[in-house]
């Protein structure tokens, strides 16, 4: 008959009190390739039917999720780009606003680069924001794991200036990812035409940078034909979004605040619209405004007076004024 003794209760629990700290706040999260597999089914299941939401999403679940988002390129190739996904943003997003879980916003600033990397139907822009939001959320809640986000929110000063953090680090990895589509665009009307010394399309692009550079551009798409885009190099192609029924070889759409500025590759004028209050989905809207005829529009001249009323017209929304002699100095050479 075997004999029953008493267990280190006492010491047992002392240990794992010691132990439990690390458990929680300092090991990483690390999940195998089938669960992420399982959950990004998941997802896509549960977007289609109305349900990424916290009634259907686990915590455990949640965590995968942020894990998805931050994967690297070759890992997105074999389990699935999550952020392909039409509003998926908008779902993820509220789900961790619900918890503000600690350890989801740590995996999310934590690999923030991989984000970037990754093709996103949302606006970088808005991903940035909303990371950030939650990140100071649980800074301010003082809690174990709130130093080690503000520890990753201070880190990246070595190779910027020495005020610079995690928020500045991802702006300019939003400015540099715009800079790329700006640059395909650029290339092409390089290519079809001569620019004199006091050419529009200078002012144009110096116009637009101030806004890019300052990570005040939302979003920017490259709108062009089958034909046009088929001409591309694969990389190129990948950034385009095909429109058949337009005159225009490549049209450029940012959104910069809440208005949307169209420029086609042409220069004669550009247009800029209001989103309306009332928008639901973003990108059928911009897909019906270049679609429209361009007639309502500020006329391009070298007086720097259309560069003045817009940028009256756009810094209620952004809190910012681009000084006159930054966009009438700066060519476009020196801008891409």
């Amino acid at each position: 008959m075997s004999s029953l003794f008493a267990l280190p209760t006492e010491r047992h629990l002392q240990k794992l009190s010691i132990e439990i700290p690390n458990i929680l706040f300092k090991n990483d999260f690390i999940v195998s390739d089938s669960e992420l597999m399982t959950c990004f089914q998941f997802t896509m299941q549960q977007l289609q039917l109305g349900q990424l939401n916290v009634e259907y999403v686990s915590l455990y679940q949640q965590r995968l999720l942020a894990s998805l988002i931050t994967l690297d390129l070759e890992k997105k190739q074999i389990i699935g780009n999550i952020l392909a996904l039409n509003d998926i943003w908008q779902s993820c997003i509220t789900i961790f606003k619900a918890r503000i879980d600690q350890l989801t916003v740590h995996i999310l600033l934590k690999s923030f680069d991989n984000i970037v990397k990754s093709k996103s139907t949302e606006s970088m822009y808005r991903i940035i924001t909303d990371i950030d939001a939650l990140s100071n959320q649980i800074i301010f809640s003082g809690s174990p794991r709130s130093l080690q986000i503000k520890l990753i929110k201070n880190n990246g000063k070595a190779d910027l200036d020495d005020k610079a953090g995690w928020y500045k680090k991802a702006v300019l990895s939003q400015v540099k990812s715009q800079l790329n589509i700006i640059n395909i665009f650029n290339e092409y009307v390089n290519g079809i035409r001569v620019y004199s010394p006091f050419d529009v399309a200078r002012e144009s692009n110096a116009f637009l940078m101030t806004y890019l550079k300052s990570g005040h551009v939302r979003n920017i798409w490259l709108y062009t034909s089958q034909n046009i885009k088929n001409q591309l190099p694969k990389h190129h192609q990948d950034e385009c979004i095909v429109l058949n029924d337009t005159q225009d070889n490549f049209l450029l759409v940012s959104q910069i605040g809440d208005h949307i500025w169209i420029q086609a590759d042409k220069y004669e004028s550009f247009s800029c619209y209001q989103i309306p209050k009332e928008t639901t989905n973003l990108q059928d809207l911009v897909h019906n405004m270049v679609r429209l005829e361009r007639k309502h529009g500020y006329l391009f001249s070298r007086s720097g007076l259309w560069q003045y009323k817009l940028s009256i017209t756009l810094k209620s929304q952004t809190n910012f004024s681009p000084k006159r002699s930054d966009y009438l100095k700066s060519s476009l050479d020196e801008q891409v």
